[in-house]
């Protein structure tokens, strides 16, 4: 059984931050990973990834969804990274 547990591939942390339940009820990885993809898919090119991601983060945080903390690392991650290359 500790072979199949080992085999197992571990996932990549989405950010130093702790991966909580937020204000909406999802896991803060979970609606990160959703809001990026959002913008990803209704976007072209890093400027307007980064301004999607910042505007949609910055409402999260407007409605109580996301505190201060949870949403400046998560723009900064956005501005670190750019837009996802598939």
């Amino acid at each position: 059984m500790d072979s199949v547990r080992n085999a197992r591939p571990s996932l990549p942390k989405l950010t130093r931050l702790e991966n909580g339940f937020i204000g909406n009820g999802a896991l803060l990885s979970d609606q990160a990973r959703a809001w990026v993809l959002q913008c990803e898919m209704t976007t072209s090119g890093s400027v307007a990834f980064e301004s999607c991601v910042d505007d949609t983060i910055k409402a999260a945080k407007h409605e109580g969804i996301i505190d201060g903390n949870q949403s400046a690392f998560l723009r900064q991650c956005a501005q670190h990274h750019g837009k996802p290359t598939n």
